[in-house]
């Protein structure tokens, strides 16, 4: 094996089963995630995925694992999944998967036209909406107790000088005049974190889904806050042919209404973690707060203003 990285990262590969098979491997440091990342080339020049991360976020890996191995069964466009597993000295959890070769698609929507971008966003839909295929077993009460949950915690954590914005005070407004939209509503398996960053566009220019590790069972429509939140801001062709295709054209008042709450409390919690952290954290999540509440026209609208143009455009 050829050692581009630490000792470190050579001793966590090398404990990995089937690893004396690896000619290479290269360490990749983008990304949120704390799991170590490398990219993975065998004797035959496959090249694969692989995340190395501590052994209690087992049963997080099994089921992100599941999640990949079924979409990729129902031929919808997300990597291959290889193996997962705990590694021979018992210390971490890892998973390999099949490396997609393309551009992330933060990078790719800034140079391509509107009308491609409006396309790649129905192809999209379409692997989210296999993933919400599948019902999961998890009762309605469980997600609705969840989600206020996460609002009370965010709303706690923020100092008094926070929670007196005009921004955050909309935001807390919206979600506690509107909490009960989140009753009664329907469990799916959903990706957790559908941002730019977690999707990549092949070479042969389609969008596949990666990133699994926040997969869980809710409220489909939870998937679409990020639409609002991180993707609209890059790319509002992209996101308004991403709901066209997904709702058939056909996005009804109650579910703005729920992708609105989703999207405030997304902004709120990423907010109120933000507080904690750096001071430039703080400032980029404050003005995504901001972003949020022009959007909804100070939380007044259940349908971002964006959103009412751009279906004019022909494809």
């Amino acid at each position: 094996m050829t050692q581009t990285d630490s000792d470190t990262g050579q001793a966590a590969i090398q404990s990995i089963p089937g690893s004396c098979e690896w000619v290479s491997y290269d360490s990749i440091n983008h990304g949120d995630s704390s799991d170590q990342k490398f990219r993975i080339r065998d004797a035959d020049g496959e090249s694969y995925m692989l995340r190395i991360a501590d052994k209690t976020e087992y049963e997080q890996r099994k089921t992100e694992y599941s999640v990949m191995d079924y979409l990729y069964r129902q031929h919808a466009a997300v990597p291959r999944p290889v193996q997962y597993g705990v590694s021979e000295n018992g210390q971490s959890t890892y998973i390999l998967r099949n490396w997609i070769a393309g551009d992330t698609c933060h990078d790719h929507l800034q140079r391509t036209d509107p009308v491609r971008q409006y396309a790649l966003g129905h192809e999209l839909a379409v692997s989210i909406a296999a993933l919400h295929a599948c019902d999961g077993q998890r009762s309605a009460d469980e997600w609705s107790d969840q989600m206020n949950q996460r609002i009370r915690l965010a709303v706690n954590q923020l100092s008094s000088r926070d929670i007196q914005l005009v921004c955050i005070q909309k935001l807390i407004g919206y979600l506690r005049s509107n909490r009960k939209l989140v009753d009664d509503r329907p469990q799916t398996l959903i990706h957790g974190d559908i941002n730019l960053s977690n999707i990549i566009l092949s070479q042969g220019g389609s969008p596949y889904l990666i990133d699994f590790e926040k997969s869980q069972v809710g409220d489909p429509l939870y998937d679409f806050a990020s639409v609002i939140v991180d993707i609209s801001p890059v790319s509002c062709w992209f996101a308004t042919g991403l709901l066209d295709c997904y709702f058939s054209y056909q996005v009804r008042t109650k579910i703005h209404q729920l992708i609105a709450y989703y999207t405030a409390l997304r902004s709120l919690c990423r907010f109120s973690a933000a507080c904690n952290q750096s001071r430039n954290k703080r400032q980029t999540a404050l003005r995504q707060v901001q972003q949020v509440v022009k959007y909804y026209r100070d939380m007044t609208l259940v349908i971002p203003e964006w959103y009412e143009e751009l279906p004019e455009m022909q494809i």
